[in-house]
């Protein structure tokens, strides 16, 4: 059992990634991307009132001089979208790219970069931006987003969720845990690969596993079916020492459900860094996992 004396449960906040929740314990740093439309949405400013204009005007002189970061395109026009959001339309021969800053209803500024688009693939684009536009709103990192919602950082859209492409990362370094990390990955899938425990079987490790086996000889400790929130899935659990110190390699993955963004691809996994685990031991490290995996859920 896991001493709760050293991370109690009530240390832990909730987080929002996505369609999920994962809540992580308090202090832990955690960067995240978000992907809908199929591309990321990046929190850029928390004062739109002052910050928007500024980023249209510097983003529209850039273009203009033709050294835009993330784009060699030229600029066309600006095309105004409600509630103060905007698109910039620039031009690299037949390609058009589009830069886009939506404001949200509490002030936060979210850009969309959109790239390599046919002259008659933009109407359609714009149309996508101006609902996107009108679907992002505010909302604090602790609060969950409504039923039906996607969350971003600060935020969420109300999109809807058999539309559009969808993909989480997230890497979150654990307080108390310094030498461990969490990786959440989500995403839309065209169809499923081959699973977790078949890959694990035939030696195609992932990065983290392949970085133990790497050292000498791995420890399965758990290798089995596992069910997290009604999602069923896959689990892998080794451990290695080397050094005098012990690394772990944990994974969680559900294969997916193609073209779902309710049931998409999951990977839940920890690992440890190059100065290995403060763990006691393989018991507590993974009663400290299995409290992790228990509170994921699907927002809906």
């Amino acid at each position: 059992m896991l001493d709760d004396d050293k991370i109690p449960m009530s240390a832990w906040e909730p987080h929002y990634f996505g369609r999920f929740a994962l809540p992580l314990p308090e202090k832990s740093k955690v960067v995240a991307d978000y992907e809908q439309i199929g591309k990321k949405i990046e929190l850029v400013s928390k004062n739109a009132s002052v910050d928007l204009k500024k980023f249209v005007a510097q983003k529209t002189e850039d273009l203009k001089k033709g050294n835009a970061r993330g784009t060699a395109s030229r600029y066309e026009k600006t095309v105004r979208l409600d509630n103060g959001s905007v698109v910039l339309v620039s031009r690299l021969e037949e390609f058009y790219t589009l830069n886009a800053y939506f404001a949200s209803n509490k002030n936060t500024v979210y850009y969309v970069m959109v790239k390599t688009l046919s002259v008659k693939d933009i109407p359609g684009a714009i149309e996508i931006m101006r609902k996107l536009s009108n679907a992002i709103y505010f909302r604090t990192p602790q609060q969950s987003p409504p039923h039906g919602g996607f969350a971003l950082e600060e935020g969420y859209t109300t999109l809807p969720n058999d539309k559009y492409l969808e993909k989480i990362y997230l890497g979150a370094q654990i307080y108390g845990q310094q030498g461990t990390y969490i990786t959440l990955l989500t995403k839309t899938i065209r169809r499923a690969e081959q699973s977790l425990l078949q890959r694990f079987d035939n030696r195609d490790y992932d990065s983290s596993i392949n970085d133990l086996a790497s050292t000498g000889r791995i420890t399965t400790l758990r290798k089995d079916s596992r069910t997290l929130a009604g999602i069923r899935g896959e689990e892998v659990a080794v451990k290695t020492k080397s050094g005098g110190k012990t690394y772990y390699a944990f994974q969680f993955e559900y294969a997916g459900t193609p073209n779902s963004n309710t049931r998409p691809y999951i990977a839940i996994e920890l690992g440890t860094h190059e100065e290995g685990s403060n763990f006691k031991s393989d018991k507590e490290a993974l009663a400290w996992w299995d409290r992790l995996l228990q509170g994921f859920k699907p927002l809906e």
